[in-house]
């Protein structure tokens, strides 16, 4: 004699595979939110979060975050430091024209060297 028969199975197996179906739909939807608060593209993530309130309430900045004082830290560094390369190159090759314009126009008054 068998423990369940061929219909009493069949209940069991769809009551079994709606169970699974459901838990698993269930299980995504907390997955899903839990991807969502470590998202590191979220501006809204659980470390972000954590990271700007506590760095509002040390500055006293209402509207503190992390990118926006690393962006402000690494502007007020370079200008001690100077501009970048190509700043500095733009810079070079303007002075290298004002010398060739005072030469030109030395050599134009009938001065030489």
């Amino acid at each position: 004699m068998a423990i369940l028969n061929n219909k009493q199975f069949t209940v069991m197996g769809v009551l079994i595979g709606v169970g699974v179906w459901y838990a698993s739909r269930k299980v995504g939807s907390v997955a899903e939110k839990a991807i969502d608060a470590v998202n590191p593209l979220n501006n809204d993530n659980v470390i972000s979060s954590g990271v700007d309130s506590v760095g509002a309430e040390i500055t006293g900045i209402e509207n503190w975050n992390l990118g926006g004082a690393i962006y402000d830290g690494v502007n007020s560094v370079r200008g001690l430091y100077g501009d970048s390369d190509a700043d500095r190159m733009t810079e070079r090759e303007t002075e290298l024209r004002r010398q060739h314009e005072l030469v030109a126009k030395f050599k134009s008054v009938g001065g030489g060297f």
